[in-house]
């Protein structure tokens, strides 16, 4: 695995310290250096320079650092749900549940969630999700237990699959 150090750049943007660095990631199965950037504090008195939110950016960047995480590990959900669960629904299940799934997804999900990286996706995104689509679609209580549990078996095979779950940065 490719060793990298890096000491990221920090600004100031909108009264918030910004750290910006990159960071490798798996993109459709390719590994590719997409540039991210992260808040860390408010600019006050205790932070009013960049030496004085310099051990926070490096607190952040350690994981970067340190190879946490495999770059193709690191994915859209999106991209996990296309390249890596389908293909595993489709194989391990039934063709009625598989087809179930990706109805689910097609209808429900895939717009609202594609564009969010998989380790970044908390608790409150997914439960923001399921009262957007109970209020936008006005479905029953059991299809809306459809989608939880859909949500609850991709994340699960996505652990289950060493995806990068846990909050790195």
């Amino acid at each position: 695995m490719r060793k990298t150090s890096q000491a990221g750049y920090l600004m100031r943007h909108r009264g918030w310290w910004v750290l910006r660095y990159r960071e490798r990631v798996g993109v459709s199965g390719k590994i590719k250096s997409v540039q991210r950037a992260k808040r860390l504090v408010p600019v006050d008195a205790e932070h009013k320079t960049k030496a004085s939110v310099r051990d926070l950016a490096t607190r952040e960047l350690e994981p970067l650092t340190r190879n946490v995480a495999e770059p193709l590990s690191i994915t859209k959900l999106s991209d996990f749900v296309d390249r890596v669960y389908l293909p595993f629904v489709k194989q391990q299940k039934r063709p009625s549940t598989c087809r179930g799934y990706k109805q689910v997804w097609s209808d429900y999900l895939a717009g609202r969630c594609k564009s969010e990286w998989l380790r970044e996706v908390k608790t409150h995104h997914v439960q923001s999700w399921l009262e957007e689509i109970a209020r936008e679609h006005n479905i029953s209580k059991t299809t809306l237990k459809h989608v939880k549990n859909y949500l609850s078996g991709v994340f699960r095979h996505a652990a289950q699959q060493g995806f990068s779950m846990e909050q790195i940065l």
